[in-house]
């Protein structure tokens, strides 16, 4: 196989509708890339939203190295919630500590999970383990279980546990942490001054990857007191020594999206290049295919294809039937009504 081939393994791309276009279709035969991530705009009905990501994985497990993809989408609850009805609209996450159950959080993420894993998704970016450190803080709000990094992190374990019985994987998020900087780093690079002594989100992270999440997404984030030159994906101190060192982390390291305003303040093809050096495993690119496939090319140009972490990846597609849709599309799952039971209660507290 060759190596841009293989290197698409570190790609994740976006799709621009709710069919695949016949640019999209002839990418994904002639470099399957690692995964796809969905949003709103991907979506018309649990039917449809099947048979999409039945063709995606057709498409991959045909051509390439013949790996399924992953395929992801955003669903936390609350304002981050991409598949409205008929599937279950679950509250904000903040609800969910109200219950002083972390039972009721495995519960949730394994209701979802079911819906989830029902239409062919095979993994979801969340927990939001951020720590709510900042009232102003309108980005993660309500996103957060809580203000208390060690709450935060029980919860999270709990959902990841959740998910991962439902069999959808997992990935925890924006490590180390964006519940202090109010500033969206959708449209600007979030700057947080707090040195490396006061940065306690760190702990809701540590005790989170002990639940084993699949992946996890580090925040375009600044933290000048730790590195001065660099944002967090693009930080050796953050990245080397602190996460895969310190924290002895073992989950998939995937980007946030690569077209994200705080990234635009850097050259793309440099932080391309920097990011799968510093060891990442997924680069992802929400918009389409375009820059994902001049990333891909770009490295192909520059570096040298990492064999390890290549192996390193699709150990985590081994078993194919895992990551692949239902033989038959079935809504049973979808909306249950035990599932919009606990919705209610959670909404309740």
């Amino acid at each position: 196989m060759n190596k841009k081939t293989s290197l698409a393994q570190f790609i994740w791309i976006g799709l621009k509708g709710t069919s695949l276009s016949s640019e999209e279709r002839e990418f994904i035969k002639e470099h399957p890339p690692g995964g796809v991530i969905l949003f709103t705009r991907n979506y018309e009905s649990p039917e449809q939203l099947y048979n999409l990501n039945t063709d995606i994985q057709n498409l991959c497990i045909e051509n390439g190295l013949k790996q399924p993809a992953f395929i992801g989408i955003d669903m936390e609850g609350g304002r981050v919630q991409r598949l409205k009805n008929p599937f279950t609209v679950w509250p904000p996450m903040v609800n969910l500590p109200k219950l002083n159950s972390t039972a009721k959080a495995f519960d949730f993420a394994l209701a979802m999970g079911k819906e989830l894993k029902s239409v062919g998704i095979n993994m979801d970016f969340s927990p939001c383990v951020d720590t709510l450190l900042n009232v102003k803080n309108d980005v993660i709000g309500d996103r957060a279980f809580g203000s208390d990094p060690d709450q935060v992190g029980d919860y999270g374990s709990a959902v990841i546990r959740g998910f991962s019985k439902a069999g959808v994987m997992t990935c925890v998020k924006h490590f180390p942490g964006h519940g202090y900087s109010a500033i969206d780093s959708h449209e600007d690079l979030p700057i947080d001054d707090r040195s490396y002594e006061d940065i306690i989100d760190i702990k809701a992270f540590r005790k989170s990857l002990r639940a084993k999440p699949t992946f996890i997404m580090p925040g375009h984030l600044m933290f000048p007191k730790v590195d001065s030159k660099y944002p967090v994906p693009l930080s050796e101190i953050w990245i080397k020594d602190i996460l895969l060192d310190q924290l002895n982390c073992r989950a998939l390291i995937i980007s946030d999206d690569l077209e994200m305003g705080a990234m635009t303040k850097f050259d793309f093809k440099e932080s391309v290049l920097r990011i799968y050096e510093l060891g990442f495993h997924q680069l992802l690119f929400c918009h389409g295919h375009e820059k994902a496939k001049e990333a891909l090319t770009y490295l192909n140009d520059n570096v040298d294809l990492d064999e390890k972490r290549l192996s390193y990846i699709l150990n985590h597609k081994e078993n194919p039937e895992d990551l692949l849709p239902s033989k038959s599309f079935d809504t049973n799952l979808i909306g249950h009504s035990d599932h919009k039971n606990l919705a209610q209660e959670i909404l309740k507290g």
